[in-house]
């Protein structure tokens, strides 16, 4: 064997490899950042993991609380219960069995971060907290969803997604919707639970209306053009 051959070898056995590949993988969003009114009292989220692997594995779960105002607290839902509220980091006591290719039924994991803690009033603040799923035999095989909460006060607040085109705003209950794209919009708004409260129909690119009708809460808005959902959010207001 020539010399420099061996020294290839030396390198080769010298290099960092990955004891193994990667299991596991979210299946939809793995950073979640929501704002919300303190007086909603909560946050929810949902997520799914899928093992992308080709062997069976155990799922387990465990939350890395980062940060938490005092006052706020959140739980886990895991096997379709929800723990009580707590403020510590938390780990799961069960696992869930994934076949290759397999994903957590709907709704078999969800959290909700609270803007209170047992019997306290409402407060503004913020929350990270990250929620961890590893393989349960082999604890380094994980995915992180990373979730940023936020509970203010006293704001109309508004997250309009789906278009860059459609400019949204609210401001004392005031709402204006422009585009200099899309002639013929439609706007429907929709309350907690997905009933539709309104839908108006407006021609320019331009409609600005006022919300007095509507009580303090949260609402879902869709602005359509030509049959199709070209924005779509959440705003609420106080």
């Amino acid at each position: 064997m020539n010399k420099i051959y061996r020294i290839f070898i030396v390198l080769a056995m010298l290099l960092p490899c990955p004891l193994f590949s990667q299991s596991l993988e979210v299946v939809g969003e793995k950073q979640i950042d929501k704002t919300a009114d303190k007086q909603d009292l909560e946050i929810y989220f949902s997520a799914s993991i899928k093992n992308i692997s080709s062997s069976p594995l155990n799922l387990a779960l465990k939350t890395e609380v980062k940060k938490l105002t005092f006052g706020h607290s959140y739980d886990v839902c895991w096997f379709y219960l929800c723990n009580p509220p707590t403020t510590e980091s938390w780990v799961g006591n069960k696992s869930q069995q994934l076949n290759p290719g397999e994903a957590l039924p709907d709704n078999f994991f969800y959290a909700h971060y609270y803007s209170f803690n047992k019997n306290t009033d409402p407060v503004e603040g913020e929350g990270n907290i990250v929620f961890v799923f590893y393989n349960e035999s082999k604890p380094d095989d994980k995915v992180e969803i990373d979730a940023k909460y936020k509970f203010v006060d006293g704001m109309s607040i508004y997250e309009v997604f789906g278009n860059p085109n459609v400019d949204f705003s609210i401001e004392n209950k005031i709402i204006t919707i422009s585009s200099k794209k899309f002639d013929n919009m439609n706007l429907q708004i929709f309350d907690i639970n997905g009933s539709l409260l309104s839908s108006e129909s407006f021609r320019g690119g331009y409609y600005q209306n006022n919300l007095n009708q509507l009580p303090t809460g949260s609402y879902f808005i869709k602005i359509i053009s030509d049959n199709k959902i070209i924005s779509k959010g959440k705003f609420i207001l106080n």
